[in-house]
């Protein structure tokens, strides 16, 4: 979705030289700075700041007064709750530590429920209006995709992009980031990692911690450990990866 690939070069006069394989990159992955957008807080830092993710979650419904229209350039006509956080933690964190050009940034971005609140939302106008009157203008919000796409389309990311839906924590995505880093595919990486599932959309009883963390990682060529991956390995979490990054009891 929202990818294309162009064969056609007709003002290419000769193919391209064949390159070297590349090699891995000696040194160590590192983070530069990291944003959050949480229940009654945003900011950002150069490092996780630490908060019990249980007194989060008890104040959850105070996000719904966060805004992203001070912290953007262009002005959105309609965002999920999901794209909103994640612009606003990597606004926050681009904004900490300015970034050069995009056009070696890697993105990663990392949900367990994705934009349900469109999708959802979309769902019951089809069913109270029909195909016709139906939004078209929230359909493509209830993507998984489109937060990471919004902040690449926003900072003008132009580097490898991937997207993890229904993940429980964020290990995959860090074994990603650090991969793309040291074999030169990137010279930094945003991991994005958002959660604003709407409790319509959930099975009863199930609670997720709303907002977005976002973290600059880049590659230290002199150090020798990696940065520690936030949160634990959580295969059997339900309460999003906000709370998997952040859960440390």
């Amino acid at each position: 979705n929202n990818a294309s690939l162009v064969l056609y070069r007709p003002h290419a006069s000769a193919l391209p030289p064949v390159q070297t394989p590349p090699r891995p990159r000696a040194g160590a992955m590192r983070v530069a700075a990291v944003g959050w957008v949480l229940p009654g807080q945003s900011g950002a830092s150069e490092t996780m700041p630490v908060w019990r993710a249980a007194d989060l979650l008890a104040q959850r419904a105070s996000i719904a007064e966060f805004s992203v229209k001070g912290l953007l350039s262009a002005v959105k006509g309609y965002l999920d709750p999901a794209g909103a956080y994640t612009l606003g933690a990597a606004a926050l964190c681009r904004h900490h530590a300015p970034a050069p050009s995009g056009e070696r940034c890697a993105v990663v971005s990392v949900s367990q429920y994705g934009a349900s609140g469109s999708a959802y939302t979309f769902y019951q106008q089809l069913l109270d209006k029909g195909p016709r009157l139906a939004s078209p203008l929230i359909f493509p919000h209830g993507y998984a995709n489109t937060a990471g796409n919004l902040v690449a389309i926003e900072f003008g990311l132009a580097g490898p992009h991937l997207v993890l839906n229904t993940a429980p924590d964020l290990h995959e995505a860090w074994a990603w980031a650090r991969a793309t880093l040291r074999w030169g595919q990137a010279d930094e990486v945003l991991l994005l990692a958002a959660e604003a599932a709407l409790p319509a959309a959930l099975p009863d009883g199930w609670t997720v911690l709303p907002g977005a963390l976002c973290w600059r990682l880049t590659w230290d060529d002199t150090a020798e450990h990696d940065a520690v991956p936030p949160g634990k390995h959580a295969p059997g979490n339900r309460q999003g990866v906000v709370w998997a990054a952040l859960n440390r009891e």
